[in-house]
């Protein structure tokens, strides 16, 4: 809790996911998620290709995610992104309000 993720590079890589996000960012970030580089990946029978997940009392923020030749089969959404993902731990700062920049 609180501490944060950079740097992250996904690559050459094949994803399985029927039921959920082939890549998913968040929803606990409250240390912030940034540069993360998602490259020459197949997503094939995924709920969604990519997803970010974020929510008022979380914080943090998601900056710098950047994707190239990414293809997909059997998708059910390419791109999610949900600013009202539920679920807190205890002691969470309900005002804390997350920030999200610079996704490609």
């Amino acid at each position: 809790y609180g501490r944060p993720s950079k740097n992250i590079t996904i690559r050459n890589c094949t994803f399985f996911s029927p039921c959920c996000a082939a890549v998913c960012i968040g929803s606990e970030m409250s240390g912030g998620v940034e540069d993360v580089f998602v490259s020459d990946v197949h997503f094939g029978q995924a709920a969604e290709g990519l997803r970010l997940k974020t929510g008022m009392g979380r914080g943090g923020a998601i900056n710098n995610i950047n994707m190239d030749r990414i293809t997909m089969d059997q998708a059910g959404v390419a791109f999610e992104y949900s600013e009202f993902y539920g679920g807190h731990p205890k002691g969470y700062d309900p005002t804390a309000e997350p920030s999200v920049t610079n996704i490609r």
